[in-house]
């Protein structure tokens, strides 16, 4: 998984740059970003690419710095097998709930909502080993993604930095599908053991 988000990064970081430099086409966030009507139309890619591009270089690197900040905090739990499908159950979940419940939203880029996901599923994931922190943190992100859906968040100074509104829903659905993958992950793993102690 160290390897994995190494490369997502890497392409993070390379579209960013691309596009704020006008390497390639000017067009190329336009034809990446996730967009409904497009997606409808037939533009499937917009599903995963729209998460990896961001509408400008300072939205690229605040998303950098929190991939950055979770593989640090978590590097030694981090694992492949178990992490991807916490990845993509919040791809799945941000595209689902901005693509069936928020018709009025009709353009997304960024990888926020995801972190929110990771963040909220390796909080969960090693709950049993620090329980303080992990009940600490999990209340803070859950406080802060309430916030953002209460009529007196405020985000104007972010949407100013970043060149375009924050869509704070993925971060409601980034967090409840990390939520969901890491109560699946403890529960296995609780099963499992289970399992195994069983005479």
């Amino acid at each position: 998984m160290k390897v994995f988000y190494c490369c997502v990064f890497t392409l993070m970081l390379t579209l960013g740059l691309l596009h704020h430099f006008d390497v390639m086409n000017g067009e190329l966030l336009l034809d990446l970003r996730f967009e409904a009507p497009a997606i409808s139309n037939g533009d499937y890619w917009r599903l995963f690419s729209g998460h990896f591009v961001h509408l400008n270089l300072p939205h690229t690197f605040m998303n950098l710095g929190a991939l950055c900040l979770l593989v640090m905090m978590f590097w030694k739990e981090l694992s492949f097998r178990e992490d991807m499908s916490a990845l993509l159950a919040s791809i799945v979940g941000i595209n689902i709930g901005l693509y069936f419940f928020h018709p009025e939203l009709t353009n997304y880029a960024g990888f926020s909502g995801v972190l929110h996901g990771l963040f909220v599923y390796y909080f969960l994931k090693t709950l049993p080993l620090h329980k303080r922190g992990s009940y600490a943190a999990l209340s803070l992100i859950t406080v802060k993604i309430m916030w953002e859906q209460s009529p007196w968040a405020d985000s104007s100074e972010t949407a100013n930095l970043i060149g375009g509104n924050v869509a704070t829903v993925s971060h409601l659905y980034g967090g409840l599908c990390g939520a969901l993958a890491g109560m699946s992950f403890l529960f296995f793993k609780k099963n499992n053991k289970n399992t195994l102690l069983a005479p």
